[in-house]
């Protein structure tokens, strides 16, 4: 299989925005008096924080898991056995971000890294970076799509 090398993000670019997603989403709760689910007053904004984690997550998680399962059907060939390593480790941060930001709401009832960790999961998607040499594109639905 003769797929092109997967393109590392610029790190400094989306650290930075997800520092920036992080401190906005935190001056949002912050205003609005919602920084602690336990003590926020607005019911609906707890409620839409939890459901925005949910399925953000569940969505990133149905696309990526079907494309690693895909990769791994493949001939190995160096860039398919680098791609699997590497899908295989972001993996299991992402299995990690949920239960560890699930915890610490549940235990201590921040709102912003519900929404925040959502965000950045969003701006993640190969659409924002490069759609071309993507896991997504290779071994997602990008490679029967075109999109």
């Amino acid at each position: 299989v003769d797929l092109p090398r997967t393109k590392p993000k610029p790190v400094a670019v989306e650290l930075s925005i997800d520092v920036a997603i992080f401190c906005l989403v935190q001056i949002g709760f912050r205003s609005l008096s919602c920084a602690n689910a336990k003590t926020c007053s607005l019911g609906g904004l707890v409620t839409a924080a939890r459901t925005l984690f949910a399925v953000s997550n569940a969505v990133a998680l149905a696309i990526f898991i079907p494309a690693l399962r895909y990769a791994r059907g493949l001939p190995t060939s160096a860039v398919v056995a680098e791609d699997i390593a590497a899908m295989d480790k972001r993996l299991k941060k992402t299995v990690m971000k949920v239960v560890v930001l699930a915890a610490i709401h549940i235990k201590v009832g921040l709102m912003a890294p519900l929404v925040a960790s959502s965000l950045i999961t969003w701006v993640a998607m190969p659409i924002w970076w490069d759609k071309e040499s993507s896991y997504y594109r290779k071994y997602g639905l990008g490679r029967r799509t075109g999109v």
